[in-house]
Protein backbone atom coordinates (compact mmCIF):
# COMPACT_ATOMS: atom_id res chain seq x y z
CA UNK A 1 0.00 0.00 0.00
CA UNK A 2 1.34 3.61 -1.04
CA UNK A 3 1.73 6.21 1.53
CA UNK A 4 0.53 9.64 0.69
CA UNK A 5 2.91 12.32 0.47
CA UNK A 6 2.79 14.31 3.52
CA UNK A 7 1.52 18.06 3.32
CA UNK A 8 4.86 19.32 4.18
CA UNK A 9 6.41 17.54 1.00
CA UNK A 10 3.73 18.86 -1.30
CA UNK A 11 4.44 22.38 -0.03
CA UNK A 12 8.35 21.75 -0.76
CA UNK A 13 7.65 20.75 -4.32
CA UNK A 14 5.23 23.15 -5.06
CA UNK A 15 7.67 26.16 -4.24
CA UNK A 16 10.33 24.77 -6.24
CA UNK A 17 8.05 24.40 -8.86
CA UNK A 18 7.26 27.94 -8.26
CA UNK A 19 10.92 29.46 -8.19
CA UNK A 20 11.85 27.43 -11.66
CA UNK A 21 8.26 29.41 -12.93
CA UNK A 22 9.81 32.80 -11.77
CA UNK A 23 13.03 32.31 -12.68
CA UNK A 24 11.82 31.46 -16.22
CA UNK A 25 9.50 34.15 -16.20
CA UNK A 26 12.29 36.73 -15.37
CA UNK A 27 14.54 35.33 -18.03
CA UNK A 28 11.90 35.74 -20.52
CA UNK A 29 11.18 39.21 -19.67
CA UNK A 30 14.82 40.42 -20.59
CA UNK A 31 13.78 41.02 -24.27
CA UNK A 32 10.48 43.49 -23.02
CA UNK A 33 11.86 45.21 -20.47
CA UNK A 34 11.90 49.17 -21.24
CA UNK A 35 15.43 50.60 -21.98
CA UNK A 36 16.34 54.06 -22.91
CA UNK A 37 17.82 55.86 -25.38
CA UNK A 38 19.12 59.05 -23.85
CA UNK A 39 23.17 58.72 -22.57
CA UNK A 40 24.65 59.98 -26.18
CA UNK A 41 27.35 57.23 -25.97
CA UNK A 42 26.25 57.70 -30.19
CA UNK A 43 25.23 61.07 -30.96
CA UNK A 44 21.73 62.00 -31.47
CA UNK A 45 21.22 58.05 -31.54
CA UNK A 46 17.82 58.75 -30.01
CA UNK A 47 15.33 55.92 -31.92
CA UNK A 48 15.14 52.90 -30.36
CA UNK A 49 14.70 49.39 -32.32
CA UNK A 50 14.72 45.89 -31.94
CA UNK A 51 16.45 43.61 -34.00
CA UNK A 52 16.92 39.89 -35.16
CA UNK A 53 19.29 37.88 -36.96
CA UNK A 54 17.94 37.22 -40.43
CA UNK A 55 16.85 33.48 -40.88
CA UNK A 56 18.19 32.41 -44.41
CA UNK A 57 16.04 29.51 -44.50
CA UNK A 58 12.66 30.71 -43.76
CA UNK A 59 12.92 34.66 -44.43
CA UNK A 60 13.41 34.78 -48.02
CA UNK A 61 9.99 33.55 -48.26
CA UNK A 62 8.18 35.54 -45.81
CA UNK A 63 6.40 38.24 -47.90
CA UNK A 64 5.89 40.73 -45.10
CA UNK A 65 9.48 41.21 -44.93
CA UNK A 66 11.52 43.42 -46.95
CA UNK A 67 14.21 42.25 -49.65
CA UNK A 68 17.33 40.78 -47.75
CA UNK A 69 19.71 41.19 -50.12
CA UNK A 70 23.40 41.21 -48.35
CA UNK A 71 21.60 42.72 -45.09
CA UNK A 72 22.02 40.57 -41.74
CA UNK A 73 19.31 41.87 -39.21
CA UNK A 74 15.90 42.84 -39.73
CA UNK A 75 14.69 45.98 -36.96
CA UNK A 76 11.57 47.30 -36.77
CA UNK A 77 10.40 50.80 -34.28
CA UNK A 78 9.99 49.73 -30.59
CA UNK A 79 7.11 50.58 -28.99
CA UNK A 80 7.79 54.62 -27.27
CA UNK A 81 6.86 54.41 -23.75
CA UNK A 82 7.99 58.00 -22.75
CA UNK A 83 9.88 60.47 -24.38
CA UNK A 84 13.61 58.26 -24.19
CA UNK A 85 12.05 55.02 -22.90
CA UNK A 86 10.98 52.22 -25.40
CA UNK A 87 10.48 48.55 -25.00
CA UNK A 88 10.47 45.49 -27.37
CA UNK A 89 6.98 43.78 -26.15
CA UNK A 90 4.68 42.02 -28.22
CA UNK A 91 6.99 43.14 -31.21
CA UNK A 92 7.19 40.34 -33.61
CA UNK A 93 9.38 41.06 -36.46
CA UNK A 94 7.77 38.42 -39.47
CA UNK A 95 7.70 34.84 -37.95
CA UNK A 96 10.25 35.62 -35.43
CA UNK A 97 10.84 37.39 -32.44
CA UNK A 98 13.14 40.04 -31.08
CA UNK A 99 16.57 39.24 -30.19
CA UNK A 100 18.25 42.37 -29.81
CA UNK A 101 17.57 46.11 -28.33
CA UNK A 102 19.82 48.82 -29.84
CA UNK A 103 19.02 53.07 -30.01
CA UNK A 104 20.36 54.24 -33.32
CA UNK A 105 21.27 57.46 -35.29
CA UNK A 106 19.14 56.39 -38.36
CA UNK A 107 15.49 56.78 -39.60
CA UNK A 108 13.01 55.16 -37.23
CA UNK A 109 11.65 52.38 -39.36
CA UNK A 110 7.53 52.65 -40.72
CA UNK A 111 7.47 48.88 -40.99
CA UNK A 112 10.39 46.23 -41.26
CA UNK A 113 13.61 47.34 -42.59
CA UNK A 114 16.48 45.44 -42.76
CA UNK A 115 20.05 46.73 -42.10
CA UNK A 116 24.04 45.14 -42.44
CA UNK A 117 25.50 43.93 -39.26
CA UNK A 118 28.32 47.04 -40.18
CA UNK A 119 25.25 49.92 -40.03
CA UNK A 120 24.13 48.84 -36.90
CA UNK A 121 27.36 48.58 -35.50
CA UNK A 122 28.32 52.53 -36.81
CA UNK A 123 24.80 53.81 -35.89
CA UNK A 124 23.63 52.16 -32.86
CA UNK A 125 24.27 51.45 -29.16
CA UNK A 126 23.21 47.90 -27.78
CA UNK A 127 20.95 48.46 -24.80
CA UNK A 128 21.31 44.60 -24.00
CA UNK A 129 23.91 43.48 -21.51
CA UNK A 130 27.43 42.30 -23.06
CA UNK A 131 27.40 38.54 -22.57
CA UNK A 132 30.26 37.16 -20.05
CA UNK A 133 32.94 35.39 -21.46
CA UNK A 134 34.50 32.78 -19.31
CA UNK A 135 38.83 32.89 -19.07
CA UNK A 136 40.42 29.77 -19.25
Amino acid sequence: MELPIPFNKQIMRFSSFFNICALLLIQSEVTYSTFVCNDNSIENAKVGICLRKINRTTDPNDKSLPVLDKNDVLVIAATRRSEDHFTCKDLPIGQGGVEGRYCCNLPKPKTIDAYSQATINAFCITRDAPKKTTRR
